[in-house]
């Protein structure tokens, strides 16, 4: 794959020009140390650029080319991460339904999406449906018989909803694939657009045996994915692909430009263009290189599990995506009486102290690490035996927990959540219900920091 921006910005470069526009650093050595280098190749929309929102030059050439990569109708990067692009891409599909059906939309909508979903929802002025997660009410997938409920459970009621789109996360934060496959023959007879949060599976497409679950695959009509998060690429960086079948492909598309155009800067960044697009050419290039990881990995998994005696590397159906680390405790160990309730978060800290180990995320019951084609040989091999010593650390006793219980019954004034992942607990104007209140003092007992409930309430 050519580097259509790259291209340009060395060809714009090399001309003897002065600039008397933004930015206001002017291309000059002002800072020092790495900000020089990024200002050097830091430039706007002026002649001999092309133009984010309307491209017709290097922009436009470098997304078909992506486009050509993933084998999508049409790819846009994008620069305000996978936000971006599920706030586009709910907004667009909102559109194309109040243009058909001149009524509130509704969406079908995995429980465990991420805020930036029902975020999107609301500025849509739109409605959901929650669709159950299989097992796990944050990590697991969504199973085909979950949509089939609430689809029949409509299609005999003449008053019954029609839906907007539906809107699944995989893989989860966990690494939880749906069998988006299935899922999308279902959808398809209704004519209800699939929209996949694959902002953890950018990965997916170019490792051969893990292709087939990706949401492109399965012929998802929008499919959102954080470049950042698996592939080398600067943070925020993303890509949103279109495909669909005949009229709705061009009337989609086009939504997709003109929401696209509204949520994200009009002065986008072309260091971070041209960063998506090298990620995008790079992975597409490097077959052996995923593959010989793939290999890798596998094999780390492989002992990983052999290893572990207190906590267990956890898999979950339909399919685990290797490349994610999610460790539990184990069974046995789990039933002792002593294991205090933010051991997780011992672990993790005890990890970097120790090992220089950082991990993701921790939460109440589990810790979560993220690997990449990034990782050598090495890298796994030390992760290994630093996950080996802390599996073997003594249990500290248990600290006091954190209890709030100040809202029990009121609507949540924003949304309650754990960040990271970013998943919702309590939406924005739902009731606090006694279940949701539990999972807030779990997570604030295991030393998370929950946010959402510093307004008018603190923990006591």
């Amino acid at each position: 794959m050519k580097r259509y921006i790259s291209e340009m910005l060395d060809e714009y470069l090399s001309r003897p020009l002065s600039p008397w526009h933004m930015p206001g650093h002017k291309r000059k050595a002002l800072l020092g140390g790495m900000w020089d280098t990024l200002f050097s190749r830091d430039v706007t929309e002026v002649p001999g650029t092309d133009d984010y929102h309307h491209p017709e030059g290097p922009i436009l050439l470098s997304q078909k080319e992506a486009a050509a990569v993933y084998h999508s109708a049409f790819s846009h990067y994008l620069v305000g991460g996978s936000t971006a692009g599920i706030l586009a891409s709910v907004l667009a599909l909102a559109e194309l339904y109040r243009k058909d059906h001149r009524e509130r939309p509704v969406f079908l909508v995995g429980k465990n999406s991420h805020r930036s979903v029902f975020h999107a929802i609301r500025l849509s002025g739109a409605d959901y449906v929650l669709l159950k997660p299989s097992g796990d009410p944050d990590y697991g997938p969504i199973l085909p018989g979950e949509l089939e409920k609430h689809l029949n459970k409509n299609s005999g009621d003449s008053a019954a909803l029609s839906f907007a789109g539906c809107i699944i996360t995989s893989p989860t934060y966990a690494g939880a694939v749906s069998p988006l496959r299935e899922i999308h023959h279902i959808l398809k007879p209704s004519g209800i657009p699939l929209l996949v949060d694959e902002a953890h599976g950018a990965h997916l497409p170019f490792i051969s045996a893990l292709k087939e679950w990706s949401a492109l695959s399965a012929g998802a009509e929008l499919t959102v994915q954080s470049l950042h998060k698996t592939l080398p690429a600067l943070t925020q960086t993303g890509i949103l692909h279109v495909n669909a079948s005949g009229e709705l492909l061009c009337a989609l598309n086009d939504l997709i430009k003109e929401q696209l155009s509204v949520v994200q800067s009009s002065s986008p960044s072309y260091i971070l263009l041209s960063s998506a697009e090298a990620a995008v050419a790079w992975a597409s290039e490097s077959e052996a290189e995923f593959s010989g990881y793939l290999e890798r990995l596998l094999a780390f998994r492989k002992s990983l599990k052999k290893s572990l005696k207190r906590f267990r590397l956890t898999e979950y159906p339909v399919f685990q995506d290797p490349t994610r680390i999610t460790l539990s405790l184990s069974p046995e160990f789990r039933e002792k009486k002593d294991i205090p309730g933010d051991i997780m978060k011992r672990a993790a800290e005890w990890l970097e102290s120790n090992t220089g180990v950082v991990i993701e995320a921790f939460g109440s019951g589990e810790m979560i690490l993220i690997s990449t084609v990034s990782d050598t040989k090495e890298d796994l091999e030390n992760l290994l035996q630093a996950l080996i010593r802390v599996d073997k650390e003594s249990v500290v006793a248990s600290v006091g927990t954190v209890l709030f219980d100040s809202s029990l019954g009121s609507p949540a004034e924003r949304d309650i959540y754990v960040y990271p992942p970013g998943i919702p607990i309590v939406r924005k104007g739902e009731i606090i219900t006694e279940e949701a209140l539990d999972r807030i003092n779990k997570e604030l007992s295991a030393g998370k920091e929950v946010r959402g409930i510093e307004s008018g309430e603190s923990p006591e």
